[in-house]
């Protein structure tokens, strides 16, 4: 910036702060302002981009929700726009096609998505929250345990792998014990009966 220009901008800030107005409360509000009118389908880029890729080694099933269940119906709505009845719309779509489980992840999918808006300052409320899981799904009950050879695999990897003793130790209690970590994390010394097992 030229010398006159700069002078010229100081005079411009200097008259806007004696009518009251505050030049760095001003930019704020146009940052803001300019982050509200960002669309469903930018701000879910955005994140895609600055967390999923960063988190997941593995996230084409994010790109794949992005592509087949939000764009279609809100990417090119204003993401501030967006309300509770938009994301029940795509939210039980899924459900009443009979993809429980799924319409849980698009649900979880799309409240993280807004929880990193809230964070950029792109929107104020996260219309997610009122859509609790409880109506979208039932949790099913896992039965799957490890056969015989699985646990051999898991032996061997546990043993070959290379990091400290420590972890090693905590795989396998964990194996033994068949508990949480939490509980293994918690568990006290009148928690354990060595005579019983």
């Amino acid at each position: 910036i030229g010398l006159a220009d700069a002078r010229a901008k100081r005079d411009e800030l200097a008259a806007a702060i004696r009518a009251g107005v505050s030049p760095a409360e001003q930019k704020r509000k146009e940052r803001v302002e300019a982050l509200r009118s960002v669309t469903v389908r930018e701000f879910a880029e955005r994140y895609y981009t600055e967390v999923v890729e960063k988190a997941r080694k593995s996230p084409e099933t994010v790109r794949r929700y992005l592509r087949q269940d939000v764009y279609p119906d809100i990417g090119p709505m204003p993401l501030a726009k967006i309300n509770a009845q938009d994301m029940q719309e795509i939210i039980f779509r899924k459900r009443n096609a009979g993809h429980g489980q799924a319409a849980v992840a698009l649900r979880n999918l799309l409240k993280r998505i807004w929880d990193y808006a809230i964070v950029c300052g792109a929107a104020t409320i996260n219309p997610a929250h009122a859509t609790p899981v409880k109506y979208i799904a039932k949790a099913k009950k896992r039965t799957r345990a490890l056969s015989e050879a699985e646990i051999g695999v898991f032996l061997r990897a546990v043993d070959k792998a290379r990091f400290e003793n420590r972890y090693k130790i905590a795989l396998l209690l964990i194996l033994l014990n068949l508990v949480r970590k939490s509980e293994l994390l918690l568990a006290r010394w009148e928690h354990i009966d060595l005579e019983r097992g």
